[in-house]
């Protein structure tokens, strides 16, 4: 974990104990950095993350492991529609934001009930968090564009 992330995922976690809200569980995505994340914050409040595929980020497709720039090269009108209207893109090979709505939506379908009243801190990737930012306010996924000027740092929300 960088040094920025590192002290701002401290700073989650200690908020937390400030305010005695223990968190009773722990979703992180399967990937690696998330779930580094995941761990440091559920760690000094004694919860064990529970890995979730859910959160994992949007499946780009082929272009999966690419290079921005090479993808832009090849597919410009793609990475152009992605970059003006992400909710209008399916990756070839992938996913498009409404499939990736369908899977947090069902994630929540299941979390929720079975722990009403506690603190969950999901945490995911970029594309991932905007969706679920999406769900929980109510907007459809053409709000995904919004921009969150501090992408690390954690955002609270009573739903």
């Amino acid at each position: 974990m960088a040094g920025a992330v590192r002290r701002e995922t401290l700073r989650v976690s200690e908020t937390l104990r400030v305010w005695r809200a223990q968190t009773d569980i722990e979703e992180g995505a399967a990937m690696k950095r998330a779930f580094q994340t995941a761990e440091a914050i559920a760690r000094p409040q004694g919860v064990v993350v529970e890995p979730t595929e859910y959160l994992i980020d949007i499946h780009f497709g082929d272009w999966q492991g690419e290079l921005a720039m090479e993808i832009a090269r090849r597919n410009p009108d793609l990475i152009r529609a992605w970059m003006e209207a992400p909710h209008t893109v399916r990756f070839p090979g992938g996913e498009s934001l409404e499939i990736v709505r369908h899977r947090l939506t069902e994630m929540l379908n299941d979390l929720l009930p079975r722990h009403a009243g506690k603190t969950i801190a999901l945490v995911g990737h970029s594309v991932v968090n905007r969706v679920l930012l999406c769900i929980v306010l109510g907007w459809g996924n053409e709000l995904s564009l919004i921009h969150i000027s501090e992408p690390t740092r954690p955002l609270y929300i009573s739903y």
